[in-house]
Parts: C-alpha cells; sequence; structure tokens
C-alpha cells in the first residue's frame, strides 16, 4: 500500500516473523516525493534460532540428513550465523561425529556469516547416526546445533521371473496370451528389445511390488527351428539403483504338414503317376505363407529345397517348381520307375507329414490349360509360336504346340531336374522324347505329329506335341487329346481353330 505525508513525518514499520524460520531476512521501504523522487531505505530482520549469552543467533537448532547407503552424498544445509547486537562477532565453526562423516565450512568467520553443513555416508552401514555443530564466539558460550543423519540399506531392482517363453503355432491366427513380470522396487524403467515385444508400463513407482505385462506380436515372423531371443531391462530410477534383464523367448511352429491330395499338375486329375510327371501336392502346413519359387542349384539343374520344404518320393529328394502352406508343385524323379513300395513325404519347419503310397503307371498325360485347372483353352501355341485363343485361332492345316506332363521315361533319358536343352550337334534327337508312341486327335480326327520331344528350356517333364490341325475339323473351341502308350489325356481340352 502507498500512503501520503507531508514533511516533516514519522513512519512507522512493523514485521511479522510468525510464520517465519529463523534467519536474516532482508527488504526495502520505498520512499517517494511528488516530484517521483525515491528513496529506498534497507530493513533487515532477524529472527533469532539457536543462541547463546555472548549474543550469536544460528538459524537452525538441529539439521537432518537422509540417503541410501551406496548412493551419492545427500545435499549440504546452510546455517545463517548472526550476532544478536550491532557489534560484529567472531566465532570458530567445528563439527563432531562418529567416523568423521559429518564437516562444516568455514572453520571461522565473522558474524553475518553463513556456514555449509555437509554429510558424507562413505564407510557407514546402513543406521541412524548423531552429530553436532559447535559455533564459538570469541568470547562467549558455543550454540550447539543437532544433526541426525538417517542411512538406509540400498535399494535395487529385483525382478521375478528371470524369463519368459511364448509359443504361437504359425497360421494359427490365435493371439499370444501376455505374460508377467513382478518389479520389487521403489521405482523403474522398463524396456524391450525386438519390435516384436513390447512391455508395459514403461515406468512407475512403488514401495513393495508391480506387475509389468509383456506382449509378443508373431506378425510378420517366420516359423523357424531356432526361437526368436528378446528381453526386457528394468532400470532403477528415483534413487533405486541398479538394473534387472528378463530373457524373453518365443517359438514360432508350424502346424505338422499334412498331405491331403496329390494330383496331376496339368490335369488335376487323381491317378497314378509316371516318372517324370510334374504333380501337384495340396494340404496343410506344407510350407511358407508366402510361397517360394523354382530355383536352379550349383550345377543348374532345379533345387530340391525351396523355402524350407523338401519333397521326397519313396525317399528321395524332388525338384521343386513351387511350395507354399497349401500347394506344391514337384516333378516326380525319373529314378522311381520301377519302385516296389513308393511314398510321398513332405519336410518343413524341422517337421515330417503323413507318408502316402503311390501308384505308378508308365505314363498319365496331361495337356497344361490357360486356366490351370485342366479344362478349357489348352496351353496351345500357333504356328507363329502365338498364343492360341479365340481372337487368334489356329488355320486348318497349320502346325500347334502342344505342352503337358506325364509322358513317362525318355530316350535318351533326361536327368531329374535338369533343364532341357536342345541337341545341336545333328547326332540323335533335338531334346530326348518319349519312349511311349505318341498320337495326337484334334475335334476326334487323328493328327499329324510333326515333332514330339522335351519342351526346349522348360524343366525335363514338360513334353511339347507339334501336330498339325485337319484340314476336315469344324472350326471354334474343338477338342484334343494326347495319347501317351496306352494312356489318353484329360476330356475337356480345346483348341481354336478358324
Amino acid at each position: 500500500m502507498q500512503d501520503a505525508a507531508t514533511t516533516p513525518a514519522t513512519i512507522l514499520v512493523t514485521a511479522d516473523s510468525s510464520a517465519l524460520s529463523p534467519g536474516l531476512y532482508t527488504g526495502n521501504v520505498t520512499l517517494t516525493n511528488l516530484d517521483a523522487v525515491s528513496l529506498d531505505v534497507p530493513v533487515v530482520l532477524i529472527v533469532p534460532g539457536a543462541s547463546s549469552s555472548s549474543g550469536l543467533t544460528v538459524s537452525a537448532q538441529s539439521l537432518s540428513f537422509a540417503t541410501q547407503s551406496g548412493a551419492g552424498a545427500p545435499t549440504a544445509h546452510t546455517l545463517t550465523v548472526l550476532g544478536t547486537g550491532s557489534a560484529a562477532v567472531s566465532f570458530t565453526a567445528s563439527a563432531s561425529s562418529s567416523g568423521g562423516w559429518l564437516s562444516v565450512t568455514p572453520a571461522a568467520g565473522v558474524t553475518p556469516a553463513t556456514l555449509t553443513v555437509a554429510a558424507n555416508q562413505a564407510g557407514l552401514a546402513p543406521g541412524n547416526y548423531t552429530g553436532t555443530i559447535s559455533i564459538t564466539p570469541s568470547d562467549g558460550t558455543a550454540v550447539t546445533v543437532q544433526v541426525s543423519f538417517a542411512v538406509s540399506a540400498q535399494t535395487s531392482i529385483a525382478v521375478s521371473p528371470a524369463s519368459l517363453d511364448f509359443a504361437y503355432q504359425s497360421g494359427s491366427g490365435a493371439a499370444v496370451a501376455p505374460g508377467q513380470v513382478t518389479v520389487t522396487a521403489n521405482g523403474g524403467n522398463a524396456s524391450s528389445t525386438g519390435n516384436w515385444l513390447s512391455v508395459t508400463p514403461t515406468s512407475g513407482s512403488t514401495s513393495s511390488t508391480a506387475t509389468l505385462t509383456v506382449s509378443v506380436n508373431p506378425a510378420g515372423l517366420i516359423a523357424s527351428m531356432q526361437p526368436y531371443l528378446g528381453s526386457i531391462t528394468v532400470a532403477g530410477a528415483s534413487g533405486t539403483l541398479g538394473s534387472q534383464t528378463v530373457d524373453i523367448s518365443l517359438t514360432i511352429a508350424v502346424p505338422l504338414p499334412t498331405i491331403a491330395a496329390m494330383l496331376n499338375s496339368a490335369s488335376y486329375a487323381d491317378g497314378p503317376v509316371s516318372p517324370g510327371e510334374i504333380v501337384a501336392i495340396f494340404g496343410s502346413g506344407l510350407g511358407p505363407a508366402a510361397g517360394a519359387m523354382l530355383t536352379l542349384d550349383s550345377t543348374g539343374k532345379v533345387a530340391t529345397s525351396i523355402g524350407g520344404v523338401t519333397v521326397s518320393f519313396g525317399g528321395h529328394p524332388a525338384p521343386l517348381i513351387y511350395a507354399s502352406d497349401t500347394q506344391i508343385n514337384a516333378v516326380v524323379q525319373y529314378e522311381l520307375a520301377g519302385s516296389a513300395s513308393p511314398f510321398v513325404a513332405v519336410r518343413f519347419a524341422g517337421q515330417v507329414s503323413n507318408e502316402p503310397a503311390l501308384t505308378l503307371a508308365s505314363s498319365a498325360p496331361a495337356i497344361f490349360t490357360q486356366t490351370s485347372n485342366g479344362r478349357g483353352s489348352g496351353a496351345i501355341l500357333n504356328g507363329d509360336a502365338t498364343l492360341n485363343t479365340q481372337a487368334n485361332p489356329a488355320a486348318r492345316g497349320s502346325v500347334i504346340q502342344v505342352f503337358m506332363t506325364g509322358e513317362g521315361t525318355t530316350s535318351p533319358g533326361e536327368a531329374t531336374g535338369a533343364v532341357t536343352a536342345v541337341n545341336l550337334t545333328g547326332v540323335g534327337p533335338l531334346t530326348p522324347a518319349p519312349q511311349l508312341p505318341v498320337s495326337v486327335l484334334i475335334g476326334g480326327q487323328p493328327a499329324q505329329t510333326t515333332w514330339v520331344g522335351e519342351a526346349p528350356g522348360c524343366v525335363a517333364g514338360v513334353l511339347q506335341v507339334n501336330a498339325a490341325v485337319p484340314a476336315s475339323v469344324g472350326a471354334g473351341a474343338v477338342s484334343i487329346t494326347v495319347r501317351v502308350g496306352n494312356v489318353v489325356s484329360q476330356g475337356g481340352v480345346t483348341v481354336w481353330v478358324n
């Protein structure tokens, strides 16, 4: 508040120390005349604390410290030392404690002065300690300040259990139940490794125990013989020391591979299989969900393992064209000819499927179709090597190229998994040909075969048959079949003729 008065005048200045701790306080009274000229009058207030008859006043009668064993030294306290009169008083200051944990600086001074009191728990066992600060005037009795020091046992992070193991079956779609970790501490921060691993909450404070929820997300992870490894680290905070690590493992297993059917990959028909035939195996848990495509091995042959999948016929690995969790396309080995009791088995991620028995035949011919379902327009090229379609039919009398599988053994013999090459030596056929005779019917009429052999550039087991379209067949989508030995390819396949 600003009050107005005329000079000369007397101003009463009062102070209320009822809410103040012992110590030295300063302030100002500002006087301003009508010309706006101000004068500051300093005010000093002394709130007595511990004192002696010699005229010393100390801002506190007692001090206390607290810390943990092994932690840093606690924050120092300060003491204000004043003289009760107008004259300065010289004094000395000293600390007394068992074990020398208490100190005061400076060791001497003149009022008014500030002393720094520090405690250091180095070498102290957990417990409660007392000491004193003595401030002695040059002429008089010392003022004693009592000091207490509580040293508590070190608080460290403790976790239980030390590890968690999770398991997930690939393709099940089921969520993995979370795990729990109990933390005993006065505070902590939790962090995880691996983008498939998470922990909540990531920080907290408790005087007893807390529970962390650990979750795993297998999305995007593939099945493996080895588990995925991660960890949760819980580190102390807010005075809690140390850190603990919880090891996490996630095992992703695949369902047991199960073969439900094995069909000719061209006709999608069930029945006996022939050496060299390309087959389609259907089932569940057969391979990777994303699917794996044909690759060549170091010898230039079609690899017998892709995407972690192998297929065996009669115990021998087969070349693989495609492998996924529901379908595998493989080539039956030529070496299977004459086998007494052949069977098929799929191995994936360390697990082996059921082993259905096979029935062997010398041939099982089937024409590939454009719809890949064994029906409709065949996988046929016109004489100019363009695809035979309704908009691009073959002319009567022209030669078409028909692609198929299931022709059986060849002469000369093809190597299983080989990519068919053209023989340019001039001696022998351009490519190996079926040992069994081959004939073609187009529109129900015999068609002249102009060339029969393994399709150049394709895996051994893909047969190419070149045949002339009879001049007397009708126009449109007409039927086509190929006989190899005594077995005729599937019905329902057509070739477009104009």
